[in-house]
């Protein structure tokens, strides 16, 4: 499975680099560009051995895993913040934005919180108060953030390729956050399940977030919106 995660990595930083090419010419779609790249380096530090040589480095043990879930829910709100703008959802729209900045700080003085009470981390199971809070905030953040703009693209029709890869995102988000924030609360009777799923499904939520991309990048060349820079999915 690590392979297949490796290539999903791979996919993923190719489509964000390809978008580079949209930058100028399209540039409310921007979001979905930075969403890709942070999702690329963000999900680099989710594999154990890069995350543990990150941490080895540093005196702050667990920064590999802040630095990674930041990058992630950030990630996630921008994708959540380009759908809201696409369908005209202001209100959505900041909201996906807040999120990203208000989660991110929160989950920052939560790590520093436990890292200043001596909190032990790394496996979910071996989590103080603290550290299983930060867990639970993080899990809440990421099913918040997609629910909303998943009910949108399920009810919106027609039906665009780009609708069904960010719901494939988003119900990946929501599944991997729900059983994470489960593990969390409940280690005997999850913790296992999230451990022997969390590479299959960050790879899932990499590729789809991929097709994502791939998919706007195509429309926009296919039907020369790149001269209006109009969003879309």
């Amino acid at each position: 499975m690590e392979s297949v995660f490796a290539i999903a990595l791979a996919i993923t930083a190719a489509v964000a680099l390809a978008r580079l090419a949209l930058w100028c010419d399209a540039p409310r779609t921007r979001p979905i560009t930075v969403a890709l790249s942070l999702l690329a380096i963000g999900a680099i530090f989710i594999a154990p051995q890069w995350r543990d040589g990150v941490d080895s480095v540093f005196v702050t043990r667990g920064l590999a895993g802040l630095v990674s879930d930041v990058m992630l829910l950030v990630a996630v709100c921008l994708l959540c913040a380009h759908v809201a703008r696409v369908w005209d959802n202001e209100w959505l729209h900041r909201a996906a934005l807040v999120i990203a900045v208000a989660g991110g700080l929160a989950l920052v003085i939560v790590h520093a919180i436990a890292e200043h009470a001596g909190a032990r981390r790394g496996y979910t199971g071996q989590l103080s108060g603290p550290a299983m809070v930060y867990g639970i905030v993080l899990s809440v953040l990421l099913i918040a953030v997609n629910v909303a703009p998943l009910i949108t693209v399920a009810l919106a029709r027609p039906v665009t390729r780009g609708q069904f890869w960010f719901a494939a995102s988003a119900l990946t988000w929501i599944g991997l956050a729900g059983l994470r924030g489960a593990a969390t609360a409940d280690p005997d009777g999850f913790a296992d399940t999230f451990w022997q799923l969390r590479l299959s499904l960050n790879t899932l939520v990499l590729l789809a977030g991929a097709g994502l991309g791939l998919s706007d990048l195509r429309r926009k060349r296919g039907v020369g919106a790149v001269a209006t820079g109009q969003p879309g999915l």
